[in-house]
């Protein structure tokens, strides 16, 4: 059984080219977290080192800005979120889990990271209220000033298809002077590709509006091959009986960092 990885000309289509040139992508990346294909845990990313340089780390320091890091989605694989303690001390990580049955102020995840009870979404429940899973959800601008932040360096995202109510909602609010999306330094995020052909192109319009307006480059992309299938397809990638047996995923890992003039096309 092969893999079926997503080509060039397909990545295009989807926004998720990376550039060949150096120019606005990323020198150097780094994998902060678990690195598995097939193992029992996918909690490793890419993360782009360009921002976190001896240079770049010693401005920080000298202008007393804190190295501000928001991790969504941590299930039991906390890995990512303890190497970025671990390399950059200076960073402090804000990690956010309503699915794992812990309370906000836990501090089962050690020094340096602070534990929130709380998920990702496109709108906010209340604070006192929940959604149907019985969890509470905020918007990424609430949460932020929530905890009096106005700018994330490097913000991840795992949360299983919430991530495009999520982006909807940064979209939505972006003409309102209310686009956190240019509050990012570097987003890490798994894409969740819908099969309805409606909803796949509202999904790569989302996308490309990350590269027209918002300025986010991708620098990095993998296919994550954990929650694959085993399919059968022929020449063009159609599926049918009696093709060629491949492993396939419509789950995508992706870093993109903004430049700082967005891309006009």
């Amino acid at each position: 059984i092969r893999l079926s990885t997503l080509s060039e000309s397909d990545a295009s289509r989807l926004k998720l080219d990376v550039p060949r040139s150096r120019d606005g992508s990323c020198r150097h990346t780094l994998r902060l977290g678990h690195s598995s294909i097939f193992g029992e845990r996918d909690g490793g990313w890419n993360v782009c080192g360009d921002d976190f340089t001896r240079t770049k780390r010693l401005e920080r320091k000298t202008r007393e800005e804190k190295c501000i890091v928001y991790s969504f989605g941590i299930n039991d694989d906390p890995s990512f979120d303890h190497d970025v303690v671990t390399r950059w001390p200076e960073c402090e990580v804000f990690a956010f889990d309503p699915s794992i049955g812990r309370r906000t102020g836990d501090t089962f995840l050690g020094d340096g990271i602070h534990f929130y009870n709380i998920g990702l979404g496109g709108y906010n429940t209340g604070v006192s209220e929940t959604d149907e899973r019985g969890w509470q959800i905020m918007t990424l601008g609430s949460i932020m000033e929530m905890l009096g932040h106005d700018r994330v360096d490097v913000l991840k995202m795992d949360i299983e298809g919430s991530e495009w109510d999520t982006w909807r909602e940064w979209r939505n609010n972006a003409g309102d002077g209310g686009n956190v999306g240019e509050r990012i330094g570097q987003l890490l995020a798994e894409i969740h590709f819908s099969m309805n052909a409606t909803v796949h192109r509202e999904q790569v319009e989302q996308l490309d509006w990350f590269r027209r307006e918002v300025g986010w480059i991708p620098f990095t992309r993998s296919q994550n091959f954990r929650w694959s299938r085993v399919i059968s397809i022929d020449a063009s990638g159609i599926g049918v009986d009696g093709g060629d047996v491949v492993r396939s995923t419509r789950c995508i890992e992706v870093g993109w960092r903004r430049r700082h003039v967005p891309v006009q096309q």
